[in-house]
């Protein structure tokens, strides 16, 4: 989808992407229009957040620091973090570092660089007399294709040490402990650079609309995405049906992508709508109907403690447990403070060991839907 010399003249006027961050690459070549917009908006989720937690645990191991320490220090700093996500990721990620490591002499972590229209911040790095070494921790799932961020990476070491003849970029993928590795010599890199400058920074003018708009920043004032979620939904209310049992695999693929992205919206929609209305107080349809906030209550909540004597008057173990429910990752907490500093890794794991023993602990198995890129 084309814009006018106009809209394109007044979207520049409100974002010239003079600099531009390594991590948005891949969404920006997908999409150039994405890095134009008055206002860019983020969403703060849990993944992030534990990507985060993740990502300074393994900071402080490139560093130099014990690992057992490390986890201690980075759940101390995170505590809102989901312990049984970051946990498994920061030990996978401690295990690749044992590997990498050995490449990347002297590494040190958290580097940021700045150089032309390009900023980036790489969790480890090593810098030869020829080769600089990147490495960049992924905790979440191949939703992209990385290619661009690596070579921005790569463009930018190369730029800042003149002396270097190639640069390699390591994402090391936590959730399947896997190296996505680019090696990128001078004549490649500015190549590459080339393209970002015909392709992104002197924006065409044209949308590329997909399943990425969905985790755009600006996708609540892009024309492009406006056009295709009613094109989209226009294919539910008009009464045709989609044979799937029929339909090819790509097609199926489409579908199901073009849900996932209406679904995101709807919530995002939903959210802001949910935020109107509580600012508003009472909003009036005009038709005797209001929508509004009103008291409710939640649930009963007991406090066991105190409740205690109360049920253990009147129920054994065995009937008292099934009321009962532990939260691992609470209990951990709980068994981490009482251990004290530098000893509640220890502790955890003698504790879990203890729980599998007693057959304590059990794990539903169960199937979860992801669409990720094949290496």
């Amino acid at each position: 989808m084309g814009v006018t010399k106009e809209e394109l003249a007044e979207w520049e006027h409100r974002m010239d992407p003079k600099t531009i961050r390594c991590s948005s690459l891949p969404l920006a070549f997908t999409c150039p229009g994405s890095l134009r917009g008055d206002l860019a908006i983020g969403s703060a989720n849990e993944a992030a957040d534990d990507g985060t937690a993740v990502h300074a645990g393994l900071a402080s191991v490139v560093r130099g620091m014990a690992p057992d320490a490390a986890h201690d220090l980075m759940l101390t700093e995170h505590p809102a973090c989901n312990r049984g996500e970051v946990t498994p990721l920061f030990w996978a990620g401690v295990k690749m570092w044992g590997e990498i490591q050995k490449w990347m002499p002297n590494a040190d972590a958290e580097n940021e660089m700045k150089a032309g229209n390009l900023t980036g911040h790489v969790d480890a790095h090593s810098v030869g007399e020829t080769e600089a070494i990147i490495c960049d921790w992924k905790s979440g799932r191949k939703d992209h294709n990385y290619r661009h961020q690596g070579f921005g990476y790569a463009w930018l070491k190369l730029h800042l040490v003149q002396r270097l003849e190639r640069s390699t970029v390591h994402f090391a993928w936590l959730r399947t402990q896997e190296l996505e590795s680019y090696t990128v010599d001078r004549a490649r890199a500015d190549a590459w650079y080339q393209e970002l400058q015909d392709h992104v920074v002197n924006w065409d003018g044209k949308y590329h609309e997909g399943p990425h708009c969905a985790f755009c920043p600006r996708r609540h004032s892009c024309p492009a995405i406006t056009a295709m979620v009613k094109a989209d939904v226009a294919m539910f209310a008009d009464g045709k049906t989609f044979e799937l049992s029929t339909c090819t695999g790509p097609e199926l693929c489409t579908f199901w992508r073009k849900l996932a992205m209406l679904k995101r919206l709807l919530e995002s929609a939903e959210r802001s709508a949910r935020s109107e209305i509580g600012h508003r107080g009472d909003v009036l349809d005009g038709e005797g109907g209001v929508i509004h906030y009103i008291p409710a209550e939640g649930p009963r909540e007991v406090d066991t403690l105190k409740a205690w004597d109360a049920l253990t008057k009147r129920l054994t173990d065995e009937e008292l447990a099934p009321c009962l429910k532990v939260r691992l990752g609470e209990l951990e907490a709980t068994i981490k403070a009482k251990a004290g500093r530098g000893k509640g890794a220890a502790a955890i794991r003698e504790l879990n060991e203890e729980l599998k023993a007693a057959g304590a602990v059990s794990r539903e198995s169960t199937q979860r839907l992801i669409d990720e890129r094949i290496k």
